[in-house]
């Protein structure tokens, strides 16, 4: 079993597939009341790579029912802060440490590269479960912003991530620059306007709330692109070189 070529599956979560997938409802791990399983497929390749219990409404009250008798019996509700903190940090520690098989299995199960799914999944998991392990000692009335920015940098600034905004854009005008004759000078504008405004923006600058319009402005500007290729190119190789990616991602 292979997530792609170049990223083979570890005999770690390879094992940990092949065993029956079970739920944890109180202390226990079981199947479903029914005995019925669902089949994990990856989106990637379509492929089943795993087989889970088919929870329903009986398994649902029996989940309900061990939750009220932990809150309400169980030794949780009356561990001290202190110590819940430390039993999350736990719990972060060992998720860093098995993150390359948390991550394959994030991979198949989302159909997205290893790559992606270790330094972006996992780690904002593993960062979000010590800051909230701090948070246990810490009660107070406040509600705070939890910022986010390695998902922000990754996916819009990171030039080692070929799949970011600024490496797309950045490849693009190369690729225009180098056949500037065979396109228009509608195209080229276009680009070449939105690679230099977007190297003008420091990630730092951008807040959680600017997002919404930065996106906007991405789209807009990929619009924009793209109605000036409709317009003004002739319907020649070129034009059906430029829409054969379009093709491509829609039979994917």
């Amino acid at each position: 079993m292979q997530l792609y070529p170049e990223h083979p599956v570890g005999e770690n979560t390879r094992a940990f597939l092949e065993r029956a997938g079970r739920m944890l409802i109180g202390a226990d791990w079981v199947g479903a009341a029914s005995g019925e399983t669902l089949a994990v497929i990856d989106p990637a390749s379509g492929e089943t790579f795993a087989r889970v219990a088919a929870g329903d409404a009986a398994d649902v009250d029996r989940a309900v029912a061990a939750a009220r008798k932990a809150f309400e019996h169980g030794e949780w509700s009356r561990v001290r802060p202190v110590d819940r903190e430390r039993l999350l940090l736990r719990l972060a520690d060992l998720m860093e440490e098995n993150a390359q098989e948390l991550a394959e299995i994030e991979a198949l199960d989302n159909g997205k590269p290893v790559t992606m799914a270790r330094h972006v999944d996992v780690a904002l998991a593993i960062d979000f479960m010590r800051y909230m392990a701090g948070w246990a000692t810490k009660i107070e009335g406040s509600t705070m912003e939890v910022s986010v920015p390695l998902v922000r940098d990754f996916m819009l600034f990171d030039e080692d991530n070929n799949s970011s905004v600024r490496s797309c854009l950045t490849l693009a005008r190369s690729n225009a620059r180098s056949v500037r004759t065979a396109i228009t000078t509608e195209m080229w504008e276009s680009i070449n306007t939105t690679w230099l405004e977007f190297s003008r923006i420091r990630p730092s600058s951008i807040s959680t709330n600017d997002m919404p319009a930065l996106l906007d402005w991405i789209k807009r500007n990929t619009a924009q692109f793209r109605g000036a290729m409709l317009n003004t190119i002739l319907r020649d190789e070129g034009y059906a070189f430029c829409q054969l990616g379009t093709f491509n991602e829609r039979a994917d």
